[in-house]
């Protein structure tokens, strides 16, 4: 058990709808979180708890990204060119207009439509009573859970209320890169383009070149 002993279980008993009621079980006295020694027995697991009898209840909001997407509004709204652009999300308006167009800015969408509609939930959990009389902007770590902060103006003595500011992990979708990641990763693919004039101008077509004497070529 997470901050005491390794414990076995060894019997289980169960109330009259068949919910387990009480469990008995022995500890080892050599492995108390801590102490010397303690990390000699291996375990495969750690059983983190909390005591409902003397936990103090707590409203807890899970903030998480504003927006579902990394580039909210834009055309490809996961950062992604060429072959690598997938369909759009369920509602995004279906576009067609090319990456080099002048025109391109018509063919953004509205960035509303990328909100994500559970960019804050609230939820109420139970918390160690010394939570509740945390400072207003506090911080802690919740295990298993993500860091929280005691909300600056709500938080308060009788009314404990923790925002969470980091996750464990990235709750990016599977198969997507997080906006860090395709951040960087557009960054790359824009540092591999060529920069000069001649061949931007060149690759928008004969009505950006004729007239002028324009090379194509990449400037060395």
């Amino acid at each position: 058990m997470r901050y005491a002993y390794i414990v076995r279980c060894t019997g289980v008993e169960h109330d009259a709808t068949g919910r387990v009621a009480t469990i008995h079980c022995t500890y080892d006295p050599t492995t108390r979180s801590g102490t010397p020694g303690a990390e000699a027995r291996k375990v495969k697991g750690n059983i983190h708890w909390l005591s409902a009898d003397d936990a103090v209840p707590a409203e807890v909001r899970l903030y998480d990204r504003l927006f579902r997407v990394p580039y909210p509004g834009a055309r490809n709204p996961w950062g992604e060119r060429g072959a690598e652009a997938a369909a759009a999300p369920a509602g995004h308006a279906v576009v067609v207009a090319g990456d080099d167009e002048l025109d391109a800015e018509a063919a953004e969408r509205d960035f509303i439509d990328d909100l994500n509609a559970d960019s804050m939930r609230v939820i109420t959990a139970l918390v160690e009573p010394a939570l509740a009389r945390a400072e207003p902007e506090a911080r802690y770590q919740f295990e298993r859970a993500g860091y929280f902060v005691a909300d600056r103006i709500d938080h308060a003595p009788g009314r404990a209320v923790f925002n969470r500011t980091v996750t464990l992990k990235d709750s990016c979708p599977a198969g997507r890169d997080s906006p860090s990641r395709a951040g960087r990763r557009a960054a790359a693919r824009q540092d591999q383009r060529p920069h000069d004039a001649a061949h931007a101008c060149a690759a928008r077509g004969p009505r950006y070149t004729s007239g002028a004497d324009f090379h194509a070529g990449v400037s060395s």
